[in-house]
């Protein structure tokens, strides 16, 4: 990988305060997923284009600490009234038919552990099945439950909290995780802010790693995950902070780094852990055998990622990622024109879901003009290049709006309680659409294509080519 600097670390040089911290949701606790950032670092001319702004500045960072503070004793005093509502009737029902109270409050306990689990399994499958939108209608009350009930619902309140993280993940709502994240910190650690760079909690700020991952401050990113490995823990969360790390380290190019991180990770991964980090392990692998060279031991990574992705029903993050993998490998490999077909499979990919992540949609088709430029396709690659802004654009659309909605959610004295509170996870306003085929060839190089072909049975009339560019 190039040394040159990343569009990550010359912001961060810029107008980002290393002290800042970024944190995750704290009622996610430290069962968070492992994001994979959002599509490689372009290395050419292009760069500069996918810079985005902080959105989250040191003022905004300092006013949803704060809030979740503030919110922490009226969350205490709403779990309490809960129970009462629940323990009242089991104290009425024990002196009334001469039942046991303490069998009436395990009676209690169970409803309160089955409604949670019931719960949390419509969420999980729902998401399993990409119906995001009656994951996004059934998360609020699940999450509500679930830490209403906690600890006895601790597994459900995780598989919710789980898609939770998922959903902003995929639909790259990385400003969004980054403020709950910082709202559930002082939530959980009350005044901790005001003592610490990062949370105490592994699993919050192994998730504010995550969080600033996602948003390309690999820099930032890796020194939240070697804080953290200086602290005690166990091995699983060594094994989870290791594997992040080794992403970050990519990033940054130092490949020997990474490599040594992600071997350490292996050793201390336990067959439960591997099943959780799941396809991730393997992916990172073949970016960092594929930085190497080692081109046929990346693609068995892949290969074996792939099949994890399956298994483990995360195809639908882990496909695009691979592909755009094998596109870097077959492009070394001089096999060009497998290299664009994977680059369009991974664009198209992402590119349909309902709410696809601009970022990522913005990275992978910058790689993807850079990879076009590289073979004096110029033409086609300044199309790409366009498409890529139109992304970018878009997803700072939808960033700056989420950051608007966040300070008027804070602005209102009725307590969150719930950091999903601070989220819309509503269908955005923009669509992909919207975005132009900038790519679509010119008519004359449709002919001249044609005419390359003797082989073709049939060509189309030129009114019947026109309406098909427009469909």
């Amino acid at each position: 990988m190039s040394e040159e600097k990343l569009p990550a670390e010359e912001n961060r040089e810029k107008n980002v305060d290393s002290t800042n911290p970024a944190v995750e949701d704290s009622r996610l606790s430290s069962d968070m997923p492992l994001a994979i950032s959002e599509g490689g670092v372009p290395k050419s001319e292009f760069d500069a284009d996918l810079k985005v702004p902080l959105l989250i500045d040191e003022e905004l960072t300092k006013l949803l600490v704060e809030r979740g503070a503030k919110d922490y004793p009226a969350s205490i005093t709403t779990k309490i009234l809960w129970i009462m509502a629940f323990g009242l009737p089991a104290g009425l029902a024990s002196a009334l038919f001469g039942y046991s109270f303490i069998a009436s409050i395990f009676g209690m306990l169970f409803i309160g552990w089955l409604a949670g689990t019931l719960m949390a399994r419509q969420v999980t499958i729902a998401m399993q099945n990409r119906h995001y939108a009656k994951v996004t209608r059934l998360l609020p009350r699940t999450l509500f439950w679930t830490t209403m009930w906690f600890p006895y619902t601790y597994n459900s309140h995780m598989a919710a909290s789980d898609a939770f993280v998922r959903l902003l993940m995929l639909e790259g709502r990385f400003v969004e995780f980054q403020a709950v994240s910082l709202y559930s910190w002082g939530l959980i650690e009350p005044y901790a802010y005001k003592r610490r760079k990062s949370p105490k909690n592994w699993g919050v700020a192994n998730n504010l790693a995550v969080a600033l991952l996602s948003q390309w401050r690999f820099e930032e990113a890796a020194e939240v995950f070697r804080d953290l490995l200086k602290r005690p823990a166990d091995k699983r969360a060594e094994a989870i902070l290791l594997n992040n790390l080794a992403l970050c380290l990519i990033k940054c190019g130092k490949i020997e780094e990474a490599d040594v991180a992600l071997t350490e990770s292996r050793k201390k991964t336990s067959s439960q852990v591997l099943q959780f980090i799941g396809w991730r392990h393997d992916y990172i692998r073949a970016a960092i055998e594929t930085e190497k060279g080692n081109l046929q031991e990346a693609e068995e990574s892949i290969e074996t990622a792939r099949e994890k992705g399956i298994r483990y029903k995360d195809n639908l993050e882990c496909q695009p990622r691979c592909d755009a993998l094998m596109a870097k490998i077959r492009a070394k490999q001089g096999r060009m024109e497998e290299a664009e077909l994977f680059y369009r499979n991974t664009i198209d990919a992402l590119a349909g879901t309902n709410n696809p992540s601009y970022i990522a949609l913005a990275a992978y088709t910058m790689e993807f003009a850079e990879f076009l430029d590289a073979q004096g396709k110029t033409e086609m690659a300044l199309a790409q290049r366009d498409k890529a802004l139109a992304y970018r654009d878009l997803n700072l659309t939808n960033e700056l709006l989420a950051v608007e909605a966040i300070k008027d959610r804070l602005q209102s004295k009725k307590p969150i309680i719930i950091p999903m509170g601070l989220c819309n996870l509503s269908h955005r306003d923009v669509y992909v659409e919207a975005i132009p085929d900038f790519a679509k060839p010119a008519q004359e190089d449709l002919l001249g294509l044609l005419e390359t072909e003797p082989d073709i049975d049939t060509v189309s009339k030129p009114e019947n080519s026109d309406s098909e560019s427009k469909s």
